[in-house]
């Protein structure tokens, strides 16, 4: 998972994991990136939720097990590499071609996916 804001945010990460659910709350600054995957047998799939706050607590964003799934397959990933970035645009799919179109420049990656162009391309 990837901040994209230009700001910090608290991340609420809830799990199912063998029919248990975790919660996991972390502090995301601009640009932080976090391998959900290297936490052991937790992958992006476990996801059911994602609550982004503000530092004062104000809920920025809500996603839902629906709406992460239908993400999913509006990106059609086949790819076993998921990666999730979160915006002020809303939340993405990080691609190979996108980290491809922009040769792996992180920043422009990120602006790009704070861009109303992410928005259009992701409801096509």
């Amino acid at each position: 998972m990837t901040n994209g804001f230009d700001y910090d945010v608290e991340v609420c990460t809830i799990y199912n994991i063998n029919n248990e659910t975790i919660e996991r709350v972390d502090i995301f600054y601009p640009g932080m990136t976090f391998a959900v995957a290297a936490m052991g047998n937790i992958e992006y799939n476990n996801i059911i939720s994602i609550i982004i706050k503000n530092t004062d607590g104000l809920i920025l964003a809500e996603y839902s097990l629906e709406y992460l799934t239908q993400l999913r397959k509006t990106y059609k990933n086949k790819n076993k590499r998921e990666s999730w970035i979160f915006t002020e645009k809303g939340l993405f799919l990080k691609t190979i071609n996108i980290e491809r179109r922009f040769n792996f420049d992180s920043e422009k990656i990120l602006e790009y996916y704070r861009s109303d162009e992410a928005v259009n391309e992701r409801g096509n």
